[in-house]
């Protein structure tokens, strides 16, 4: 995603890491993966930066099976974007995908309203399971009105945000 942001702003972006530890995962997240005792893992929040404008927020579920062996190295990102290490050779598997409408009910909301504290009602994202090296990975992408902003809603970019 941030190669693409790139792309379609025209300036470099930065990964402004929020928050990073094992934390628990939000209910309607649990639900994604094929245990729903999966109630613990890393959690990875971060907001993709031009300057000091926000202009996505990302939420990223790294479960305890996934960090171990080869991929715990790997999954040290500290602030490299996740898709450098996800596209690093070809396009990565993913299980599922879902458009998600995010608003103050949402349990993420709380990490939106401290990168943008004058957010609207309601915000568009998606979710993705990908599969790193056969393990699952959860990725939230919350597009905030600053990226929105710079584009038009019949650009690539809409559409590479939705499929």
């Amino acid at each position: 995603m941030t190669k693409l942001v790139e792309h379609f702003t025209g300036r470099p972006v930065h990964v402004d890491v929020l928050s990073e530890g094992r934390a628990p995962y939000f209910l309607d997240e649990r639900s994604l993966f094929d245990t729903a005792q999966q109630k613990f893992g890393r959690v990875r929040e971060i907001a993709l930066m031009d300057g000091d404008m926000p202009l996505l927020l990302a939420r990223t579920l790294i479960p305890s099976a996934t960090a171990q062996g080869r991929n715990r190295r790997s999954l040290q990102l500290g602030n490299k974007p996740l898709g450098q290490l996800l596209f690093q050779k070809k396009s990565p598997v993913w299980k599922t995908r879902q458009m998600v409408l995010l608003n103050r009910s949402r349990p993420l909301w709380k990490a939106v309203k401290r990168v943008l504290p004058a957010a609207p009602a309601s915000l568009w994202g998606r979710r993705t399971m990908y599969l790193f090296r056969g393990h699952p990975l959860l990725v939230t992408e919350i597009f905030l009105p600053a990226l929105l902003q710079k584009t038009t809603p019949l650009t690539d970019l809409h559409q590479k945000f939705l499929f």
